[in-house]
């Protein structure tokens, strides 16, 4: 973890950089998404950070233990800011499906691969790591649960995500989801190995007759949020999620290592909520895609 490592390498001077971080809503229930509002406040003396430096996020249980993490580069990057000025942006967050219920603080700051943590104005928790804010997390609500369908591979916690949830799927994978008739949106966080797709991945989420496509620009964790109507779910008690990948790869085929599996897509994360509940939570760049009717499903989903 980039924040960790260089906790060893701390910054000696303050920058006259102070950093928030809002929480909404202020309790959520574990597997659920969350908004981290962050603002970044230059100081009237203060200089820009050098290029290069980035945010470290630490959700902090109060044993100290961290929960989880949201190390990203800041909106604008810190080397473009001005003295005076107040930086915010929103981001979209999951907590940890199987996170214990609690209070954790958010610790943050900046860090550089090669110069270490930058001093800020603020509380600092030790390590020129900044209590920034907090937030509940609950137990998982029911009313949420989803049921894994085919084409689902058994979860795994890669190393350093304890409480990860993550599952590879097939080239095709279905869940269930409660069905209140009103529209939904379906948010998932996701992978895939982009180089060794012969043509470039697109994922398709399809509720019904109605689907979304998603493309896939690189091997980089991505959101997408799709929204589909009520009327696309049907009278069920229950209705139905697809994530269909416009092919697949087999690692031990590639010779990338022994795994035998056939995989689609790396999923870090998968809700589906009412729209009039997500929508207010998330980041301005995850503006949801309106599921349609298409004239013809891919060939993919014609296989159901």
């Amino acid at each position: 973890m980039p924040g960790g490592s260089c906790g060893r390498r701390p910054a000696a001077d303050a920058s006259g950089i102070s950093a928030r971080a809002g929480i909404r809503p202020a309790t959520v229930a574990a597997g659920s998404p969350f908004a981290v509002d962050y603002s970044w406040t230059m100081g009237a003396d203060a200089a820009a950070p050098s290029e290069g430096y980035a945010a470290f996020v630490h959700f902090v249980h109060p044993d100290g233990a961290i929960a989880f993490t949201d190390d990203h580069v800041p909106e604008p990057p810190p080397s473009s800011w001005r003295p005076g000025q107040t930086y915010r942006y929103t981001r979209t967050l999951f907590a940890p499906a199987r996170a214990f219920p609690g209070k954790l603080q958010v610790r943050l700051g900046l860090f550089h691969p090669q110069r270490g943590r930058l001093g800020l104005t603020g509380t600092d928790a030790g390590l020129q790591e900044y209590a920034a804010g907090e937030v509940e997390v609950a137990a998982g609500d029911d009313r949420r649960r989803l049921r894994y369908g085919a084409g689902w591979y058994p979860p795994d916690a890669p190393p350093g995500d304890p409480f990860g949830d993550r599952r590879w799927t097939r080239p095709e994978a279905w869940l269930a989801f409660r069905n209140r008739e009103e529209d939904v949106i379906a948010v998932v966080r996701g992978e895939t190995n982009y180089e060794a797709f012969a043509r470039p991945p697109v994922l398709t989420l399809a509720v019904g007759p109605a689907a979304a496509r998603v493309p896939i620009g690189s091997s980089a964790p991505f959101v997408a949020a799709v929204r589909f109507p009520a009327a696309a779910l049907g009278k069920e008690r229950w209705a139905e999620l697809e994530l269909a990948m416009n092919g697949s790869f087999v690692p031990s085929a590639l010779g990338m290592n022994a795994d035998q599996r056939e995989l689609g897509l790396w999923v870090h994360h998968v809700f589906v909520g009412p729209a009039r509940e997500v929508e207010p939570l998330l980041a301005p760049a995850l503006k949801p895609i309106r599921a349609a009717r298409p004239a013809a499903l891919p060939a993919a989903q014609k296989s159901k």
